[in-house]
């Protein structure tokens, strides 16, 4: 009778553990798919166009080329902004 009982609850404790690591396998995949940086999911226009400034004033010589370039900049956000 012993011997019966201990395979019993051998084969719970089994199905037990079976099941805790599928949960935690699920809820891993779970949050996995969830972890995604907020600024990944949002970008202010403003940003894009400092970054456009910098990429396009590499390299200028003077203050009056950079002047311009940033008041065509701020111009086609003034634009955007509309």
């Amino acid at each position: 009778m012993d011997a019966s009982r201990i395979l019993r609850l051998q084969k719970e404790r089994e199905q037990v553990q079976k099941q805790f690591k599928e949960q935690v396998n699920k809820l891993r995949k779970e949050s996995q798919v969830g972890v995604v940086s907020i600024s990944d999911k949002f970008s202010s226009q403003k940003s894009i166009l400092e970054e456009q400034l910098k990429e396009e004033t590499v390299g200028f010589h003077t203050l009056d080329e950079f002047q311009k370039k940033r008041q065509r900049v701020e111009a086609q956000e003034r634009q955007q902004d509309k």
